[in-house]
């Protein structure tokens, strides 16, 4: 059952997945990009609330996820923020699913 300030998306990614709340809505995030760039402020906008905001804990989510998800799914955009890959986007639609 979802938690009251996540949404149903982002539940069936965090089940499924096997990753935390906040790395849900950063995955769910990316995945409204649909493969283009989310700039850093985007993403860390969607998170506030779930860990202290700052450039450097959203590196280590991103870090995270790609341990957990693989080192292809999140790369990174130069002076942007990060995109979902092609492989990336299957994944979180499979979730979603």
């Amino acid at each position: 059952m979802p938690r009251p300030d996540e949404t149903t998306a982002q539940y069936n990614i965090r089940t499924r997945l096997g990753v935390t709340p906040a790395q849900a809505r950063l995955l769910a995030k990316l995945y409204e990009g649909n493969g283009k760039a989310v700039s850093a402020n985007d993403l860390l906008d969607a998170c506030s609330g779930h860990w202290d905001v700052y450039p450097e804990v959203l590196k280590v989510q991103v870090s995270k996820i790609r341990r957990r998800l693989g080192a292809d799914m999140i790369p990174n955009v130069w002076s942007v923020g990060y995109r979902l890959s092609l492989a990336g986007m299957e994944t979180v639609r499979g979730a979603l699913a």
